[in-house]
């Protein structure tokens, strides 16, 4: 399978992963902001022959991804779109740690 990359750069951001897992995924951006968004796989098709994870397109996020400024807003997001999640506590410890 074709998996999200740990790290990449995208117009004048740097990315880096900080949590994922199959049901949710966070990135670091060089400016402060955080991506958030659900762990989605597509099947194989005619340009890629292989199972892939799934970035969010623009038109993706409010829908299933979600771009937060600061650490309280991804953890509203968790708590509105990842309701009973079991990892919250493990995600917030790992933004909080960013802050130290």
């Amino acid at each position: 399978m074709r998996e999200l990359r740990e790290t990449f750069n995208k117009r004048w951001s740097s990315f880096k992963q900080l949590y994922k897992n199959d049901v949710l995924v966070i990135y670091s951006l060089s400016n402060g902001a955080f991506e958030v968004f659900k762990y989605k796989v597509k099947a194989p098709n005619k340009l890629i022959n292989d199972f892939f994870e799934v970035y969010p397109s623009s038109e993706d996020f409010g829908v299933w991804a979600w771009s937060c400024s600061n650490i309280k807003s991804v953890e509203k997001v968790l708590n509105n779109h990842f309701n009973g999640y079991g990892n919250k506590e493990k995600v917030l410890e790992i933004l909080d740690s960013l802050g130290s």
